[in-house]
């Protein structure tokens, strides 16, 4: 451990507290899936004052047309967890009366929007896209053009050459993204 930082273990994951350009930080990995992230991400915010969160990841689901080592960030992110799964009557799939989506299927599973509260609205509102931190997202902005990405590879050992490519409006992480999800504003997400 190198002088400065201090590690923890809870419930087997480990975090490392230390300064990162005068601040205060937390590293931790969240392990494979949205469900390992969300509950290493809860047992982080339950130990440590967290006021803000960056959270890294690979995203192999996303976009079939991306390549090794290329780099997105999302201006909003959807998940399509919330999903109803459809009946097959006569070659195709139905799903119950009291499914809405306004997405199309992914064979049998049909994706919802999730009912969430915030202080945004009086009370629950129906939300599939989620906007990331305005202040982070100007920030990767700044620095795109300045990130050398070739240095986190000099010898290019995998023989993938790490590219740029900015944040399409909207990712969607999951399965579904793989069958051409399109937002209102038509664009194809990550």
């Amino acid at each position: 451990m190198r002088r400065g930082l201090c590690s923890s273990i809870v419930n087997g994951n480990r975090s490392i507290t230390g300064k990162l350009a005068g601040k205060d930080v937390v590293l931790f990995l969240s392990g494979i899936s949205m469900v390992n992230a969300a509950m290493t991400l809860k047992l982080v915010l339950d130990r440590f004052e967290i006021e803000r969160l960056v959270f890294s990841s690979i995203a192999g689901g996303v976009d079939p047309a991306l390549t090794v080592r290329e780099v997105v960030v999302a201006e909003q992110w959807g998940q399509d967890l919330e999903q109803v799964c459809a009946r097959e009557i006569d070659g195709a799939f139905v799903p119950p009366a009291w499914v809405t989506s306004p997405f199309p299927p992914y064979g049998m599973m049909f994706v919802r929007e999730n009912a969430v509260v915030s202080p945004r609205a009086c009370g629950p509102e129906q939300r599939f896209l989620f906007p990331v931190d305005a202040g982070y997202l100007a920030t990767a902005k700044a620095v795109a053009g300045r990130v050398d990405l070739e240095a986190c590879n000099p010898a290019n050992e995998d023989g993938a050459a790490a590219r740029r490519r900015w944040a399409r409006p909207d990712c969607v992480s999951g399965p579904w993204r793989a069958k051409g999800y399109t937002t209102a504003k038509g664009a194809a997400g990550a």
